[in-house]
């Protein structure tokens, strides 16, 4: 079944498929540019999170310790966060402050709306589990990290990426 679902991946001219988030301008520290073919390969998160939030003051570091643990040898799992700040200051000293290098859509992007709607958030932090068409594998992400042990992560990501590469 694995076997088929990578060869899904290739259309016949042997050209890869798109990714949903490909072409779309965002940002991540230490990158100039998110080339397309970035997130192939990697369990995707998308958190929608703001500074403002208390909620998500309290999980936000829980998600950057699985991410920095996930990513420790080598980068497995992307986190695009989607910021609900209320201004593009606020965005940044969040960011550069709290969070490690997310790839994030610039303050004012008609993007977040977009993603918003698309995902149906009403309130946040929210975090989904996407796969490369941006169907959601997993809303039940928030509670898994919420749970996740140190050590436990490689297990976790091991899972996310089972159920997420199409």
């Amino acid at each position: 079944m694995r076997l088929l679902a990578g060869i899904s991946n290739i259309m016949k001219n042997g050209v890869r498929k798109v990714h949903f988030l490909d072409g779309l301008t965002m940002h991540k520290r230490g990158i100039e540019k998110i080339e397309n073919g970035y997130f192939d390969n990697k369990a995707l998160l998308i958190y929608f999170s703001s500074s403002w939030c208390p909620s998500c003051k309290l999980f936000t570091p829980k998600l950057k310790r699985v991410y920095e643990e996930a990513n420790r040898e080598k980068d497995t799992l992307e986190v695009l966060w989607v910021s609900r700040d209320r201004s593009d200051e606020q965005l940044h000293k969040y960011y550069n402050s709290k969070l490690p290098p997310f790839v994030y859509f610039p303050f004012g992007s008609q993007e977040i709306a977009k993603f918003l709607s698309q995902y149906e958030i009403k309130t946040i932090p929210a975090i989904r589990l996407v796969d490369s068409t941006g169907s959601v594998v997993s809303d039940n992400i928030r509670i898994q990290i919420e749970n996740c042990d140190t050590g436990d992560v490689s297990k976790l990501l091991s899972e996310w990426k089972n159920v997420s590469n199409d």
